[in-house]
């Protein structure tokens, strides 16, 4: 029987509190054009406690005067000054805050230019430019924020939104490098006889199969989904199938048999992906979110 996503099951009253949770949370923003920023806008509708600022000494008086649960920089990565300028704005922010979600917004979409490697990865929790829809950041935010105070009670270092990918090599580059530019760390694996020891050492948020395996082989991916569940049942399984042989797949090869989150057709898009991502986080670390 295939995986079924289980509803949340909360009283009331749990809602009313995971709500208020959200309604409180501490967001600081750091928009240095000062010209009007919908994601920011978006924020501040979801969170009254957003503060917002403009100037860089300001910003600092406020990471550190403030207790904070996420920030938000914005950055013209155009410009190593302003790298330099963002990589001291991190590092002072997670010194400050270690256990707050730390974001980064590019104001320029496309390839990371070479210097954006001043910033190292582990000082920020994820990246985005404006292809991402500034509604949906709130609940972008508030999920990342919680799986962050959640993971770092188990690991003592969180690690970016980890996940394996075991489709096409060409359809599964081109999503590796889509998911790569929001900071998600991807890795391209193949399912076969030692798939579980390259689970158990990735040990991902996510992982993205195809229905059968390079050789043709529906029954090692079948019993890899399986796997997957038993050594981690937090871990959202994404099954990839060509549309036109869904219908006949799944009768053949039963995929009610499988253990998945979610059926996709190919080509998977990678910010369709993101979207389903952190709808499906926010069911693994039950967060509800506030009515606009």
């Amino acid at each position: 029987m295939n995986y079924v996503q289980a509803s949340t099951g909360y009283s009331s009253g749990c809602r009313d509190l995971l709500r208020n949770l959200i309604h409180n949370m501490q967001v600081l923003c750091f928009d240095p054009t000062n010209a009007g920023n919908p994601y920011i806008d978006n924020l501040a509708h979801s969170y009254p406690h957003t503060l917002r600022t403009a100037d860089y000494r300001s910003f600092l008086s406020e990471v550190k005067s403030h207790a904070v649960d996420a920030v938000l920089i914005g950055c013209n990565d155009r410009s190593w000054q302003e790298i330099l300028r963002t990589r001291r704005m991190v590092t002072i922010a997670r010194r400050k805050h270690p256990i707050s979600l730390i974001v980064i917004q590019r104001f320029f979409a496309g390839p990371l230019p070479p210097w954006f490697v001043r910033i190292p990865p582990s000082l920020y929790d994820f990246r985005f430019d404006n292809y991402l829809s500034p509604a949906f950041l709130p609940q972008v935010v508030t999920v990342l924020a919680h799986r962050r105070k959640h993971l770092l009670r188990l690991h003592q270092d969180v690690p970016g939104i980890k996940g394996m990918i075991a489709i096409d090599q060409r359809m599964g580059g081109i999503l590796q490098s889509t998911l790569a530019l929001n900071h998600l760390i991807t890795i391209p694996t193949e399912v076969d006889d030692n798939f579980e020891a390259k689970f158990r050492h990735q040990f991902p948020d996510f992982v993205v199969l195809h229905c059968h395996n390079s050789d043709g082989d529906f029954d090692i991916v079948r019993q890899t989904t399986h796997t997957i569940r038993r050594l981690h049942p937090g871990c959202i399984i994404y099954l990839t199938c060509a549309d036109e042989a869904l219908e006949y797949y799944s009768s053949r090869y039963r995929f009610h048999e499988y253990f998945y989150d979610e059926l996709l057709t190919l080509p998977v898009i990678g910010k369709q992906l993101l979207t389903k991502l952190i709808n499906h986080l926010s069911h693994r670390y039950h967060i509800s979110f506030p009515v606009s």
